[in-house]
């Protein structure tokens, strides 16, 4: 697993670096930089903006992996890791803001929330990065399935036997049959991505932690200080938050993410 992670990420990194190579010079080749700048000069209004939240929501998905990283580190040590996570947070904010922006200046108002859809198939190069998409993504279906396939496992049979094979292929298969079949009902991947951040992200990342928290410190005289505040109150704080964003988050995509 471990080699194949390696070579569906430095895949899947590859095809993300052609993509916005492809998208700089496509968009380059539109017009002159004033008028693409002229073309941007749009604002989306509340409901289009409310709409995205929930998409940027779904970035918080990931932090799972951040155990397993941490794992694979060779020299294991916060500030390591915290140097890690903040380049790949970078890189990812650039590679995600630089689509999003040469997406605006190809197709304008006209851009689809996934901006492959936008390339008609028939664009021999674009299908080329097309092929590095998929290919990546079929790489890292066991890195991606992993911490679900082992939950699914010890529910199912006793935490014995959720190593075993026949017991590993069956909970992969379901996995990534659910997957297949969820992705070709719904025909926005906005929505799902949308749906995922609203519930399942949010909760993973501003409710259940904050919860945790004042639930094992439930003593006033357990809370330290953050930043001058009582880290109870921040807590507490944060899943307020949570919780709203939940309620907020999910209406706006049952309303408009479609």
């Amino acid at each position: 697993v471990s080699t194949q992670s390696t070579w569906g990420s430095m895949i899947g990194l590859g095809a993300m670096l052609s993509f916005i190579c492809y998208l700089a010079l496509q968009s380059l080749s539109v017009g002159s930089v004033e008028d693409i700048i002229s073309d941007i000069g749009v604002k989306p209004g509340l409901i289009p903006t409310m709409a995205s939240l929930p998409v940027i929501a779904f970035s918080f998905a990931p932090q799972f992996n951040v155990y397993c990283i941490y794992d694979r580190l060779k020299d294991k040590s916060l500030p390591r890791m915290s140097r890690v996570s903040a380049s790949s947070m970078f890189i990812s904010s650039m590679a995600y803001g630089l689509t999003g922006l040469m997406g605006v200046m190809l197709f304008n108002n006209n851009v689809r929330p996934n901006v492959l859809s936008n390339f008609a198939l028939t664009d021999m190069g674009f299908d080329a990065v097309r092929a590095l998409f998929g290919v990546g993504i079929f790489l890292t279906i066991p890195v991606v399935c992993l911490e679900l396939r082992c939950m699914l496992a010890d529910l199912v049979v006793s935490n014995d036997g959720g190593d075993h094979p026949i017991v590993h292929f069956v909970c992969a298969a379901a996995i990534v049959a659910s997957s297949c079949g969820v992705a070709i009902a719904v025909p926005s991947l906005a929505f799902v991505f949308g749906l995922v951040g609203a519930t399942t992200t949010t909760i993973m990342s501003f409710v259940l932690p904050p919860a945790f928290y004042i639930n094992v410190y439930n003593s006033a005289s357990n809370f330290t200080t953050l930043n001058g505040f009582p880290s109870r109150f921040v807590a507490l704080l944060c899943l307020i938050f949570g919780i709203i964003s939940v309620i907020v988050f999910t209406a706006t995509t049952a309303l408009y993410g479609g």
